[in-house]
């Protein structure tokens, strides 16, 4: 995986089960992580605003940026692009 390696930052867009796990994951590899959703709060089918709140306190704790209400619009192709 040579863009985990020479990757400095990963944007996560989707706060659910998965994009959380490797929001930890990333960031416990060293990565800047920046988790995305669109709703106002993370884990939106799984936690109420309590149980989310505490969870999103853990991942700012552990360096992880959250950033709701917020979505991508549109992508554009990267300047530089790393293959396995």
């Amino acid at each position: 995986m040579e863009w985990l390696k020479k990757g400095k930052t990963a944007v996560i867009f989707g706060s659910g089960s998965i994009g959380v796990e490797l929001a930890r994951i990333l960031k416990k590899r060293g990565l800047k992580v920046v988790l995305v959703e669109k709703h106002d709060k993370i884990m939106t089918h799984y936690f109420d605003h309590g149980a989310s709140d505490q969870l999103e306190e853990i991942l700012k704790s552990e360096g992880i940026e959250v950033r709701k209400n917020e979505m991508a619009v549109s992508f554009e192709k990267a300047k530089k692009t790393y293959k396995n």
